[in-house]
């Protein structure tokens, strides 16, 4: 007979067969339950897909892709994997679906369906400035007050022999030398003001950062081509600077036919004579085209121009300057560096100030460019001016 111990052990391993049991079975009754569940949903779908695939209904016959549908062939030829399904031996399956459209296949979606955005290049273009100017022809100092004094002088008599050429008295012992005789002109020059503006509101100088930059080179190019235009063909009244086609020495009377080409190169010929260095000829682009393009009785060209290393044309050895500020027909030939010079009294400054008419109160700026500048010519028989 077992000892007390072996009831004690006895009783424990039977209570817990029991609660093992116990747990099994309801574990298996919740399987149950759930496989119920998963069985009445498959045929809940099968009946939909079957109301689907019927004629009169959605897509009818291809939606499914009969005989061969997507479905059908993801369960199987022979349907094997419904039942699968079913007991539980397979817990998932993938299905493929044709087509989610009514009615047939709608309207792609383009551009015209939804709002786009455009490029926007960064860069703001405007007129383009003249690559070089009658104003990089001639040197230019600085000025100190609204007018600059300057001396020329004309030069008489001298020693022997004549400049001319022609006979002297003879040097001999005694006998009383040449005399040079010097006269002297004090002349003044007018400083002008040349100025422009231009009015912006604060708000797009703000939320347009190339905007500023392009506007402050606007207006100084501006003053550039003013200045450009007081230079050439200043009339010198009131406040105009007196330009160089003013002052200028005329070519004078040129034999009968003589074609552009040939008048260009006579005025190259007196600038040396007044012992002058030709140093720019200045034509308006359309009198360049008639000097390039000018022909001899069988249609050959008179002249080669040469083009330099940054783009210059070079007509006689001398370089060729482009200017709108010059007359179609007109030329001038001329040894700048020492005819002329331009005075700086200020150079081209941009100001931006709230303080013109009702400005502040309107959120509005006024964009002043400004220069101050004058010109004198000491020597104005080292210009020859002509008419082609």
């Amino acid at each position: 007979m077992g000892s007390r111990a072996d009831d004690v052990d006895l009783d424990t391993f039977t209570r817990e067969v029991r609660a093992g049991v116990k747990a099994f079975n309801e574990k298996a009754a919740l399987n149950a339950t759930r496989l119920d569940e998963i069985n009445a949903r498959l045929q809940e779908a099968e009946q939909k897909l079957d109301r689907r695939a019927a004629p009169g209904n959605m897509d009818s016959g291809d939606w499914l892709g009969n005989p061969s549908n997507h479905i059908k062939a993801e369960l199987g030829a022979d349907g094997s994997l419904l039942p699968a399904l079913r007991d539980g031996r397979v817990k998932a399956a993938g299905f493929k679906i044709g087509s989610f459209m009514q009615g047939g296949p709608r309207a792609a979606l383009t551009n015209t369906d939804f709002p786009y955005r455009h490029t926007r290049d960064a860069e703001i273009y405007g007129q383009m400035p003249a690559r070089v100017t009658v104003l990089d022809l001639i040197p230019r100092r600085p000025a100190q007050s609204r007018t600059v004094e300057f001396v020329t002088s004309t030069r008489s008599g001298g020693a022997a022999p004549q400049h001319d050429g022609s006979e002297s008295p003879p040097l001999v012992e005694g006998a009383e030398k040449a005399e040079t005789q010097l006269d002297f002109d004090l002349q003044t020059a007018k400083i002008i003001t040349i100025a422009t503006y231009l009015a912006a509101s604060r708000q797009v100088l703000d939320d347009t950062e190339e905007l500023a930059d392009f506007i402050d080179g606007e207006l100084r190019d501006e003053l550039l081509l003013t200045t450009e235009s007081q230079v050439m063909t200043g009339t010198g009244v009131g406040e105009n600077i007196e330009g160089l086609m003013m002052v200028a020495t005329p070519l004078g009377v040129v034999p009968t036919g003589t074609g552009p080409n040939a008048m260009l190169r006579r005025a190259i010929t007196k600038v040396q004579v007044a012992r002058g260095v030709p140093s720019g000829i200045v034509v308006h682009p359309v009198g360049l085209e008639e000097l390039e393009l000018e022909e001899d009785n069988e249609g050959r060209f008179l002249a080669s121009y040469v083009v330099a290393a940054d783009g210059r044309t070079i007509a006689w050895r001398v370089p060729v300057v482009l200017s709108n500020a010059i007359g179609q027909d007109d030329f001038l030939v001329g040894d700048f560096q020492r005819a002329a010079r331009i005075w700086d009294r200020q150079d081209a400054t941009v100001q931006v100030a709230l303080q013109h008419k009702d400005f502040f109160t309107r959120n509005l700026v006024a964009i002043l460019a400004e220069q101050r500048i004058g010109m004198s010519v000491p020597r104005p028989n080292l210009l020859i001016k002509g008419t082609f």
